[in-house]
């Protein structure tokens, strides 16, 4: 991410011009929160792209309830995380292929095999890939998005590139 769309920034611009700081929010993280929507509850490119909109509803209409915010993208994340769970009820339908190809760049074949892949996880496991692979989260953010503890989340990251480096039998 770019120097000035750092959490820091985009939350003062914000604070001092919500319309515009919300739009920089909306640039910086709504490709990745959609993605992340996507892979970690298997929705749709649509169902994720009306997930975020939801999660970043707040920003629009309350201002005041988010002015406390420190840690933008975990709480982003979480908020995205809460609003995919009350519209899907953790819903675990299959991940369609062209949905991975429309949130995600040009290689096919190789993005097929991945959620093929990615589908075999347990979900704890899958939801720290995405977590820390397209939502740049840190562990200590997941396990505090998760309400797991540290050395756990190192474990099912660990645990899940293990098995998919098993399943896509990849020897680098």
């Amino acid at each position: 991410m770019k120097t000035e769309n750092t959490n820091e920034n985009l939350i003062n611009e914000y604070a001092r011009n919500p319309k515009q700081g919300f739009e920089q929010i909306y640039r910086a993280y709504a490709d990745r929160l959609v993605q992340y929507a996507v892979h970690s509850f298997r929705l749709s490119c649509e169902e994720g792209e009306d997930a975020v909109h939801e999660a970043l509803l707040p920003w629009v209409q309350s201002p005041q309830k988010v002015s406390g915010v420190k840690n933008l993208k975990a709480y982003l994340y979480a908020s995205l995380r809460n609003a995919c769970i009350r519209r899907s009820g953790a819903r675990r339908d299959s991940l369609m292929p062209e949905d991975l190809a429309a949130a995600e760049g040009p290689d096919l074949n190789l993005q097929a095999d991945v959620a093929i892949a990615l589908k075999q996880l347990p979900d704890e496991q899958r939801e720290t890939v995405y977590l820390k692979i397209w939502g740049d989260l840190t562990f200590a953010e997941i396990a505090e998005l998760q309400n797991t503890s540290l050395p756990t989340i190192a474990s099912r990251y660990r645990y899940a590139l293990a098995k998919l480096k098993e399943i896509l039998q990849w020897n680098p």
